[in-house]
């Protein structure tokens, strides 16, 4: 399954629960919005800043596109239910 938006590829988890089926393979398109640090955006605007040195991202360059791979969804719940993380 492929993502450009994190919203859907959280929808998109939550239903594989729902359903009780696994949810494995998932990647996500994003935009690098910022070098450095390096700041990735989804198609939704959403921003997410990774840690990390600059070395380790000399090989992307601002306003490309990245695709990560295997993406895994953890969300916390607390009580009734309720996100606390994700």
């Amino acid at each position: 399954m492929q993502f450009s938006s994190i919203p859907t590829l959280i929808d998109a988890h939550v239903q594989s629960q729902l359903q009780g089926s696994p949810f494995k393979g998932a990647s996500l398109f994003l935009y690098v919005a910022k070098k450095s640090p390096l700041v990735l955006e989804d198609s939704t605007k959403i921003q997410l800043t990774a840690s990390g040195t600059d070395a380790q991202y000399e090989k992307i360059s601002e306003g490309t596109n990245v695709c990560l791979d295997n993406v895994e969804i953890h969300i916390d719940y607390g009580k009734n239910y309720r996100v606390q993380s994700i």
